[in-house]
């Protein structure tokens, strides 16, 4: 019988301790690799969208490049496309820049921006209208523009500031500038708050208004895009669907277009170094609008005060964007709900409605606005008020304007008081084909009792800057002013205003074709009043005069837009903003008035030949 080896267990147990510590050894092998692995492809994914968001970054470089140098140009500046240097070919401008070492917009990577201009001096303005009523514009309001936001962020990782929070409603009907916009005075440009410039303008931003319009001031760096990146401009409670921030429901027209439409598309590119994975681009699309100085509606830099019930809406007197065909006047079947009330005050209260009735939004620079029981802000189709329409996050800058210099002055001497038709006979017009009249201290329009008329029958500019504290223009009983069909008026004044008689009748109903522009900077009071059957259809910037429109009568009331230090609105009167005042006239800035993001191959397609430079 064999006697077992004293030393045959030991080694038999040690040869199984010895294959549990091969299995555990090649289990730890196997979860160590899979560790690496998912942590390789984990920061993998996070460089990836690092690199998305970095070249979002650089897209929105390309975009204000592009939209200073159309601005520049605007304004008349000869380097606009030289400094710095742009390609021009034919109606086209493209640029290329690129970032590396350290400017790179990412580690070990390199940026490129390529940018396209499509009709980089194109001089028509640039969005068609929307359909009106639609339930996207009309009554999501504010709480689907935090929705669509929540979309884009989705993308973008929430850009700088609010751009357009409440502009594309305030802008759901940008569309081309009306020719007859041709006189508009040259205000500052910064007059329309614009994520590009950081400015406030009236009428965008999106929404971008703006739509759109918009944006806030952004300095491109990585955290400048963790708060909603298209956002104040103004304004924005549409449906952005697919991350389009646009004030219309029409597209850009396609590559190689010779329309009046500037368009800007940009294709910015992370291409990482070698080994960290395949380039990112981003491409964007962005449509330009005309920036308007009438944009909202009722705008306040103090107080907005509505006692009794006054009513607020509008419509479009142009909704065929054409001047050939005959402006569509005012009517309750053809309102919209589109009107701005807004306050830049941050005291509560600041807007007191009252029982009005608001047919749009109201916005307040801080404070809570007062509402009365009966008082409603809201679309049309309801009749109950929608506290997503009111906001406290509205700003705006309120420029001195500047009288006209023109190449030849008629002057006014003695005070009008009996009827009166403009151009006088030997009157001379100036280079530009308009009457100017210099009134001097001791010359008043004063038109009271009878049924004085003053005409206006060609395009007249009245000057009225020496009457601080007097009644520069007075017209009562059955007085009025009337301007023709063919006509314009514009009148410059810091003196008082007292429209009532059967006030100012404009009978082109083209709004602005009567322009008041208060020249008062705040050194003296200036009150403007609208009264009796006083109607009123122009556009009035008054950002240091006492607004008051009262009663209105059989058939007072104002349409078009107002600016005012403070506006009171009495008894039963209406204001009807005309959502044709949202473009402003060829020579005025521009802004965004729909952003795209082009994701598809097909979108993209349509300007590969455009960015192969």
């Amino acid at each position: 019988m064999k006697t077992p080896s004293p030393f045959s267990r030991p080694f038999a147990r040690r040869g199984s301790v010895l294959v549990v510590a091969l299995i555990f050894a090649v289990i730890i092998g196997i979860s160590l690799v899979s560790y690496l692995k998912l942590s390789t492809n984990a920061l993998k994914q996070a460089d990836r969208s690092f690199f998305s968001l970095a070249a979002a970054n650089l897209a929105e470089i390309g975009i204000e490049e592009a939209l200073t140098s159309v601005n520049r140009s605007i304004r008349g500046d000869a380097t606009a496309w030289t400094t710095p240097s742009w390609t021009i070919s034919g109606a086209n401008a493209t640029r290329t820049i690129t970032f590396s070492g350290v400017s790179a917009p990412a580690p070990n990577a390199t940026g490129t921006i390529k940018i396209y201009v499509q009709n980089y001096s194109g001089s028509s303005s640039y969005v068609s209208p929307s359909t009106t009523g639609s339930s996207g514009h009309e009554e999501e309001d504010h709480d689907e523009h935090e929705d669509d936001h929540d979309e884009h962020e989705d993308d973008h990782d929430e850009h700088a500031d609010d751009h357009d929070e409440h502009a594309d409603d305030h802008f759901a009907e940008v569309r081309a500038a009306a020719a007859v916009a041709s006189t508009m005075p040259a205000l500052p440009s910064d007059f329309i708050r614009d994520r590009y410039d950081g400015r406030v303008y009236y009428g965008g931003f999106a929404d971008f208004d703006d739509h759109s319009d918009d944006h806030s001031e952004d300095d491109h760096s990585e955290d400048d895009h963790t708060e909603d990146d298209h956002s104040e401009d103004d304004h924005s409670e549409d449906t952005h669907t697919e991350d389009s921030h646009s004030t219309s429901t029409t597209t850009a027209a396609p590559a190689g277009s010779t329309s009046g439409l500037i368009v800007i598309v940009v294709k910015a590119t992370i291409t990482p170094a070698a080994g960290n994975g395949p380039s990112v681009s981003k491409y964007v699309e962005v449509t330009l609008s005309r920036r308007s100085y009438f944009g909202l509606g009722l705008v306040a830099r103090d107080s907005i005060t509505f006692a009794g019930t006054p009513a607020v809406d509008s419509w479009n007197s142009d909704p065929d964007n054409s001047s050939a065909t005959a402006a569509i006047a005012y009517s309750t079947t053809v309102r919209t709900s589109n009107a701005t009330v807004a306050t830049t005050s941050s005291a509560a209260g600041a807007v007191n409605i009252g029982n009005g009735d608001i047919l749009g939004y109201l916005r307040t620079g801080g404070g809570a606005p007062t509402i009365g029981a009966s008082g409603k802000v809201h679309a049309a189709g309801s009749t109950l008020h929608n506290p997503a329409r009111v906001s406290t996050d509205f700003s705006a800058a309120f420029p001195t304007v500047t009288v006209p210099s023109p190449s030849v002055t008629n002057s006014v001497t003695t005070p009008i008081t009996a009827t009166t038709s403009f151009p006088r006979t030997g009157d001379s017009a100036a280079s530009d084909g308009a009457y100017y009249y210099n009134f001097t201290s001791s010359a008043l329009i004063d038109l009271t009792g009878g049924s004085k008329v003053l005409t206006v029958a060609q395009n007249c500019v009245f000057i009225l800057n020496n009457h601080a504290l007097l009644t520069a223009i007075n017209l009562s009983g059955n007085a009025s002013a009337s301007i023709n069909a063919t006509a314009s008026l514009q009148i410059y004044t810091n003196g008082n205003l007292s429209l009532a008689g059967n006030g100012v009748v404009n009978a082109a109903t083209q709004h602005v074709k009567c322009l008041i522009f208060s020249t008062n900077t705040g050194t003296s009071a200036q009150t403007i009043s609208i009264s009796g059957n006083g109607s009123l259809k122009a556009c009035l910037y008054a950002p240091y005069a006492d607004v008051t429109i009262n009663g209105g009568g059989s058939s007072g009331g104002v349409y078009g837009s107002v600016i005012g230090k403070t506006i009171a609105m009495n008894g039963g009167c209406n204001f009807h903003f005309d959502e044709s005042l949202q473009v402003g006239a060829s020579t005025n800035p521009v802004r965004v008035g729909k952003w795209k993001e082009l994701r598809t191959a097909s979108e993209r397609a349509a300007y590969e030949s455009a960015l192969s430079f």
